[in-house]
């Protein structure tokens, strides 16, 4: 039933994208003509992305990503959509190969997005400059103003971000690729779990009159249970900050030895300025 609502849901998606006049942007009014849904027509439609609303509220920008079949490759882009009247732009270049995603909000007139690893800000009516540049890949990023950035990295326990880089490097050069597990949670599906886990950070930046300048990161789940112990593997899968900045909740499996026979999924709370966390649930 999921797999069926979805494609009945993108295949609408596609039908009105096909009838939204000359722009081409993916949002009509009404459909004048149906066809089959074929396998072809299944792989070019438009998968749409969650949204992120404006500070005043009159203004949504979301992601693209389609299929191109002639190259066999992907390409993702950034729309925004004025709620009141539905117009939609499109703000970031639409090209197979490319990838802009993680869209939000600076201020009601700045938007930032990541594009190759980096996060920028552009306003929409200039360009767009980089504001940070982790050492690893990282994830879910969300800004609150003033100046606090979150965001979720795959790191080794107890360790930076620059420290976990020179971690998997080290890693990368080894001879061998044994690996020893101690616990029964050694496969989430299709993957080997490794040592690094999705954690949770938090870091202060501020705009320079020559960029920005980004402080050091606070990992929030480091005094979470187990935290340490390199072989319980539990993820954050979610999180969202209030609004004032000052506190984070997270979507967690409750760390522990016996992961593999539990589905417990909690939410913790704490501080963005230091790793407090408190269960709520």
């Amino acid at each position: 039933m999921w797999a069926i609502s979805h494609i009945i849901i993108l295949y609408a998606a596609t039908l009105l994208r096909g009838t939204s006049g000359e722009n081409g942007n993916g949002i009509g009014s009404h459909v004048n003509n149906t066809q089959p849904l074929t396998v072809e027509l299944f792989h070019s439609l438009h998968r749409i992305g969650a949204p992120a609303v404006s500070p005043d509220g009159t203004r949504v920008l979301f992601t693209q990503v389609h299929y191109i079949e002639e190259v066999n490759k992907s390409a993702t882009f950034i729309s925004m959509v004025d709620i009141a009247s539905g117009e939609t732009v499109q703000i970031t270049e639409d090209r197979a190969g490319l990838s802009f995603n993680n869209p939000m909000w600076f201020d009601d007139a700045t938007i930032g997005y990541m594009h190759n690893g980096t996060l920028y800000q552009s306003p929409l009516d200039g360009e767009a400059s980089a504001v940070f540049t982790p050492p690893v890949d990282i994830s879910s990023v969300a800004f609150r103003a003033p100046s606090l950035l979150t965001f979720i990295a795959s790191v080794h326990p107890n360790s930076t971000l620059a420290e976990s880089r020179e971690l998997k490097r080290a890693a990368a050069n080894r001879r061998d690729s044994a690996q020893v597990y101690t616990n029964l949670w050694v496969r989430h599906w299709d993957k080997w779990m490794t040592l690094e886990k999705p954690t949770l950070f938090a870091v202060q930046i501020d705009r320079k009159e020559d960029g920005w300048a980004v402080g050091t990161e606070t990992d929030l789940l480091q005094n979470m249970p187990l935290c340490e112990d390199p072989l319980v593997r539990w993820s954050v899968e979610d999180y969202t900050v209030d609004l004032q900045g000052e506190h984070v909740a997270f979507v967690v499996r409750r760390p522990g030895h016996d992961m593999a026979w539990s589905t417990d999924v909690d939410i913790y709370l704490t501080p963005t300025s230091a790793s407090q966390p408190q269960l709520l649930t």
